[in-house]
C-alpha cells in the first residue's frame, strides 16, 4: 500500500535509522519514476538522467529534517530535480560547446546530416541564433528553459528562434532545398 507524503516525511525525520530507510525507499518507490521523466525533458543521456535521479533523492535525504507536511511535496520533488538539471545543463555547456558535433552522438540519426546542418546554420546565422536553434529543435528545451540558461526574456528567445528559422528558410529557398528535416522546415 502506497503511503501518502505526509507519512513519508515523518518517516524522514525520524530519529530511528530503521524507519529513516523505510520512509527513503517509500519515497523512492513512489516518486522515482516521475523524476526520472522529470530531469528527460531536460537531459537526453540515461547515465545523466540516472546521476540526477540520484542526486535528487540525495537532495531530499539531505534536507530531511526541513520538509514541511503542509506544503505540496510532489512540486518541491519536481522543482529540485528540475532545478539540478538545469544547473547540469548550465554547467555542462559552460564546459562543452553545445555545437560540438560528439555531442549528438545519442540521438538515433545520420549524424553527417546532423553535421551538415549545423555547418548550414552556422553559415546563415549569428553564434545566438545557432544556439537557440539547435537548444529547441534538438535538445527538446522550451523557450522558456532556453531563457532561463541564457539569462533572457522568453519573447527575446522565440523572436531570435523565429527570425533564424525564417533567414534558414530564404537562404533553403535560394538554395533551391526544399525541406531539411532536423530544421522541421518545408
Amino acid at each position: 500500500m502506497e503511503l501518502d507524503d505526509k507519512t513519508i516525511i515523518k518517516k524522514l525525520k525520524s530519529n530511528n535509522q530503521d524507519i529513516i530507510d523505510e520512509g527513503f525507499e517509500e519515497l523512492y518507490l513512489k516518486y522515482s519514476k516521475l523524476i526520472y521523466v522529470c530531469i528527460k525533458r531536460y537531459i537526453k543521456r540515461k547515465e545523466d538522467i540516472e546521476d540526477l535521479l540520484s542526486d535528487t533523492f540525495l537532495k531530499i535525504f539531505e534536507n530531511r529534517l526541513n520538509l514541511r507536511d503542509d506544503k505540496n511535496f510532489k512540486y518541491y520533488l519536481t522543482t529540485t530535480a528540475n532545478n539540478l538539471a538545469i544547473n547540469f545543463l548550465k554547467n555542462k555547456n559552460n564546459d562543452y560547446d553545445i555545437l560540438e558535433y560528439e555531442h549528438f552522438d545519442t540521438y538515433e540519426s545520420n549524424n553527417d546530416d546532423l553535421k551538415d546542418m549545423i555547418d548550414i546554420l552556422k553559415s546563415q546565422l549569428e553564434q545566438d541564433e545557432v544556439d537557440i536553434i539547435i537548444q529547441h529543435l534538438i535538445y527538446a528545451y522550451t523557450f522558456e528553459d532556453i531563457a532561463k540558461q541564457n539569462n533572457l526574456n522568453v519573447s527575446t528567445v522565440k523572436t531570435k528562434y523565429f527570425r533564424a528559422i525564417k533567414k534558414v528558410k530564404v537562404w533553403l529557398k535560394k538554395m533551391k532545398i526544399k525541406s531539411y528535416q532536423y530544421l522541421m522546415i518545408k
